[in-house]
């Protein structure tokens, strides 16, 4: 009985076994001699057109080489095979490859400005792409359209298409409510994460040329990319221009957008986000758009036209209001035409900076120009904006007092409800609660960098909104991960004190010495300081440790001399390694020491005794003309090693002994004003 158990269960051990399917590698290159089966490099698909779909199971990974710098695709791609529930299929660069050796370069996918569409994932499942680039495409540069569902795009680059850089369209679209369609006519499960998207700079193609589109989806997760809109429509007139947006959506629900840096350039007609929200009954689809930087260059044409809605929280009247919540981001427009916030729906507003820069700090109406308003809520609607759900923001305009746009602001405990009148209206009628100050903003816009300083108003300044955003499932730190507290900075970046604050470093040369000053303005958790000194451009030594003052905010100097008089160099670096009580670490900016001789001077050969060669090291403390003889020990000349004109500092020379038998010999420098003879041994 025993053994037929046992036989039993070798049985069914033996069926799962041959049941089950491991993931496979498969190997794109274009530089491969002609097509293999796609199994390894050596045997890789030659062009992804030659990709054997029928042969990608779940799990499975496509790797496509990349060559040593870069390989350019002059085609398209179009997936043609699913995952299963949570095993994705992968199509990614040869750098991710067990074996990248040769194929780690960038895989550019190119359209030549003559291919319509660059990658095509119609109704598909289960598909993770990463870290391919993109280009060039006449329409669409990507088009993921029908009932695909479970895709994650993660870290492209897709730059410079037609038309929609990126367009996600389910078979939805056009319809005047997706409230209730399920996962067959509508995109589901869509996250973009960590890519960087640029438009054309300057193109006179009149067509939309948004960098991502959506329309007809839902369970969206939009986080941690990069886009920029720097096309101006050239010859395009006003009134004829299109979207060029960097993110837009139509009719969708349930989408999350955070740690996202969107920048429109100037004289650009595009909003910075456009987005259009649904939800299915009972208003159970939410909107959360989280530490999100904003940038809108806006323009200067007469009478603001055409108007740029920055966030542009649109509604297309069907349905019930999605929940939707604006936390923490920085929103900032300048110069005309732009609405920094523009409500066609209702929303909580909590924790944000929202700012309006004129030109040149001056109203844009004297330049040509004509400003809007800073926060835009509805005329005549059935929804409020709610002083007591649109506290703590940061709000200002560098040219005059905020204006409040549309008449639905509705004051704290319900009245009044009306327009505010600037910020004391604001403040004194509605009951808001924030800061009306300049921020204090450091940083360049075009890289998304407008943080604030270490005196901002906008300094733990928030709400505690931390288990809000924990229940959405997203972090509560900023949009550079750094964690926040009970008392948040407003805005998308925390201010983040460097751990030790170097005020100066400098060195100083004393007779054989080199003397390191330097001062910290303040101090957190501080070690201490490992110096690290280069040598002739060689590798870096740590020579020293300095013990740190912990924490302090009172400026600390520190010193170290370093003797130099054993060495022989041309040149000699220093930099400091600040290290925290964690581990953790930051090097300073490196500092070069310029040192001339003082004097004549020739040193010991170094190796000595040596076997065949040997350098011998000399300094001069001006132009010289000089000659390096050797000599044997009866004074014969064997060979004059060196001979010209010299500048000022230390040199070196080489000498080789391959022809010589072993022995002692002798080394002579000669000039007009020094001369100093050493011996060497030669051992074989």
């Amino acid at each position: 009985m025993r053994a037929i158990q046992q036989l039993i269960n070798l049985s069914v051990l033996f069926l799962f076994i041959t049941l089950t399917a491991y993931p496979t590698n498969h190997y794109v290159d274009k530089n491969v001699a002609s097509n293999g089966n796609g199994q390894s490099w050596a045997t890789a698909w030659k062009n992804l057109s030659n990709i054997n779909w029928n042969s990608i199971q779940p799990g499975d990974v496509i790797y496509i080489s990349g060559g040593f710098d870069s390989t350019i695709y002059h085609e398209s791609i179009t997936i043609g095979a699913n995952g299963s529930w949570s095993n994705y299929i992968y199509l990614m660069p040869g750098k991710y490859a067990p074996n990248p050796n040769g194929h780690s370069g960038r895989v550019i996918l190119d359209g030549d400005s003559v291919r319509s569409t660059i990658v095509t994932i119609d109704g598909r499942r289960w598909v993770y792409i990463k870290g391919l680039e993109t280009r060039h495409g006449t329409g669409r540069g990507w088009n993921i359209i029908g009932a695909t569902r479970h895709i994650v795009i993660d870290s492209v680059y897709n730059y410079e298409h037609s038309d929609h850089h990126m367009a996600i369209i389910g078979n939805a679209w056009g319809d005047s409510w997706i409230g209730d369609n399920d996962s067959t006519s509508l995109i589901t499960d869509v996250e973009i994460k960590n890519c960087v998207m640029y438009g054309y700079k300057n193109h006179n193609n009149p067509g939309d040329d948004d960098l991502i589109i959506i329309d007809a989806a839902q369970k969206l997760n939009i986080n941690n990319n990069f886009l920029h809109i720097q096309n101006q429509q050239i010859g395009v007139p006003i009134g004829q221009h299109k979207h060029i947006d960097p993110l837009q959506t139509i009719e969708v629900k349930n989408v999350k957008i955070w740690n996202n840096v969107c920048i429109v350039d100037s004289g650009c007609y595009g909003h910075t986000m456009i987005l259009g929200m649904q939800s299915g009954n009972g208003g159970v689809d939410t909107n959360i758009i989280y530490n999100n930087y904003l940038y809108e260059g806006g323009h200067l044409n007469a009478n603001g036209d055409p108007s740029v809605q920055q966030l542009y929280l649109r509604w297309y009247g069907q349905g019930p209001y999605p929940p939707t919540f604006v936390i923490n981001n920085t929103i900032v427009g300048a110069n005309g035409g732009t609405y920094p916030l523009y409500h066609e729906r209702p929303a909580w507003v909590k924790n944000n900076i929202i700012v309006q820069l004129g030109t040149n700090g001056q109203n844009p109406a004297n330049y040509g120009g004509a400003g809007r308003e800073t926060w835009q809520g509805g005329w005549n609607t059935s929804w409020y904006n709610e002083a007591d759900n649109s506290n703590n923001n940061l709000i200002w305009r560098d040219y005059s007092d905020i204006e409040f746009g549309g008449n639905r602001f509705m004051g704290s405990g319900g009245s009044p409800i009306g327009t505010p009148n600037g910020w004391s209206g604001w403040t004194n009628n509605y009951g808001g609660v924030g800061v009306n100050a300049n921020p204090g903003f450091t940083g360049n816009y075009r890289l998304g960098k407008f943080e604030i300083s270490e005196n901002s108003p906008a300094r733990n300044a928030g709400e505690n909104l931390k288990t809000f955003i924990e229940s959405k499932g997203l972090p509560w730190t900023d949009i550079e991960g750094n964690p926040r507290g009970t008392t948040p900075d407003l805005g998308a970046y925390e201010y983040v004190a460097l751990p030790v604050e170097l005020a100066s470093f400098t060195t100083t040369y004393q007779q054989n010495k080199i003397l390191l000053n330097w001062i910290t303005a303040t101090e957190t958790n501080n070690l201490g300081f490992e110096i690290e000194r280069r040598q002739n451009n060689s590798e870096w030594q740590k020579i020293s440790f300095v013990e740190g003052h912990g924490t302090t905010l009172e400026p600390q100097l520190y010193s170290y001399s370093d003797d130099i008089s054993s060495l022989i160099f041309t040149s000699l670096a220093y930099r400091l390694k600040q290290i925290d009580l964690d581990g953790s670490f930051e090097y300073s900016n490196i500092v070069e020491v310029e040192i001339m001789p003082t004097k004549f001077e020739l040193a010991q050969n170094y190796p000595n005794p040596f076997n065949p060669n040997t350098t011998i090291k000399f300094s001069l403390p001006k132009q010289t003309q000089l000659r390096i003889n050797i000599y044997n020990m009866l004074g014969e000349l064997i060979e004059t090693l060196a001979e010209g004109t010299f500048n000022a500092g230390y040199h070196s020379v080489t000498f080789s002994g391959t022809h010589l038998a072993s022995g002692t010999y002798i080394y002579r420098l000669e000039s007009s004003e020094f001369v100093q003879t050493k011996k060497f041994l030669l051992l074989k």
